[in-house]
Formats: C-alpha cells, structure tokens, sequence
C-alpha cells in the first residue's frame, strides 16, 4: 500500500515528484534521480490522486527489480492489500 500523501501535495501545489533513490557501491552510495512525475491532468480529483500514487508505486517497483538487493524483504509495504 503507498500513502497517497505526494500524490494529493503535488496535485494541491502543482508540482512534480522527482523520484530518487540510493544505492550502495562499491565506493559508497550513489543516488539515482529519475524523470519527473507530472500528475495526471483527467479526471477527477480523486482518480488524479489513485493514478499519480499508482504511478508513483510503479516507479519504486521498478527501481526494486533493478536493484533487488537494495530492497528489505521485511517491509510491510507489499504485505499489505490495497482498499481499491
């Protein structure tokens, strides 16, 4: 389950996410930034919100498949079962 408290702050400001991430290397960490989400701009406030969190969550799914060893298999995140 994704909290969809990005979602609704970038559709109240305007804005778009930035998604980034972390990995380690060998020499340290290195960041990863992606391309910018923009919010969905049909439909109405609510799907707007669904479809920028899932979007969202698509993002971190695959930024986990190409770095699986990154990701804690004890997050609860993907124990839980979406409302809708």
């Amino acid at each position: 389950a994704t909290h969809a408290g990005a979602a609704t702050f970038a559709l109240k400001l305007g804005a778009t996410v930035v998604p980034a991430f972390i990995v380690r290397t060998a020499e340290g960490h290195k960041i990863i930034v992606k391309e910018p989400l923009a919010v969905p701009q049909t439909g109405d406030r609510e799907e707007k919100i669904y479809q920028f969190t899932k979007l969202m969550t698509q993002t971190i799914e695959e930024f986990i498949v190409e770095y699986p060893e990154e990701w804690k298999k004890k997050k609860k995140r993907w124990n839980t079962k979406p409302g809708r």
